[in-house]
């Protein structure tokens, strides 16, 4: 999943939204589920509506308001199930682009009036994105022998201390 930290400085009144527009090559789940993030700190997901389509320029992600809500500006935090590129990309350097490499997430804020044009809130940002490397063919929690799961201390019951092992094929 996608965790997402954003934060607003002006309330976002009903129907108004928040828009992703997403680098080229990343995918979102048909539903655009927003979920907690895996942040522990972070506070429950916000109540918005979750909508993408695919542009010419990258997936575009609109997370909008509610009927009878106001979403309170300040930090946001909220996952999306996405997939990163399915192809290796190198986030360079490039002064031509909002966030000066070449892969950029952009945000912004509007509000929709009733009966007029969308009008933008906080002014937009763009945040740089990560490079991609090559996909694992594998990765794993592999099932442990009773002699493995004692020689490396592993104890499942709960709230027990767990030395976790992971596979991975590169």
């Amino acid at each position: 999943a996608l965790q997402v930290t954003i934060e607003t400085v002006t309330d976002i009144p009903e129907r108004g939204f928040i828009q992703i527009l997403a680098p080229l090559g990343f995918n979102f789940s048909d539903d655009c589920y927003i979920m907690r993030s895996a942040d522990p700190l972070a506070s429950d997901e916000p109540n918005l509506d979750c909508a993408h389509v695919l542009t010419p320029s990258g997936p575009r992600i609109r997370l909008t308001v509610p009927m009878l809500t106001t979403l309170r500006h300040g930090k946001l935090f909220f996952s999306i199930l996405a997939e990163n590129p399915r192809v290796s990309i190198r986030n360079n350097l490039d002064s031509a682009t909002p966030c000066g490499t070449a892969i950029c997430w952009l945000f912004n804020s509007f509000r929709v009036p009733a009966g007029a044009a969308i009008e933008e809130l906080d002014r937009g940002t763009a945040a740089r994105g990560y490079s991609i490397g090559e996909r694992m063919l594998e990765a794993r929690i592999p099932t442990l022998s009773s002699l493995q799961t004692y020689s490396t201390g592993r104890d499942d019951r709960p709230t027990q201390k767990n030395n976790v092992i992971f596979a991975f094929q590169l």
